[in-house]
């Protein structure tokens, strides 16, 4: 996670990884844990119980 979050601000990474960090900081991510409740990376959720109906959802 770390480096695609901190990638658009870099001057070392190509035009390519720059967009495609862009995009991926953008997209919905849903996280499937039974151990997290609570996860840091903007537009992220965490699921542990009902995860094909919040996949469905999308």
């Amino acid at each position: 996670m770390g480096f695609w979050t901190k990638l658009p601000e870099s001057l070392l990474g190509s035009r390519y990884h720059a967009e495609q960090a862009r995009w991926l900081e953008n997209a919905t991510k849903i996280v499937c844990s039974t151990t997290l409740t609570e996860v840091d990376w903007t537009n992220s959720k965490v699921t542990k119980d009902h995860v094909l109906e919040v996949l469905a959802a999308l």
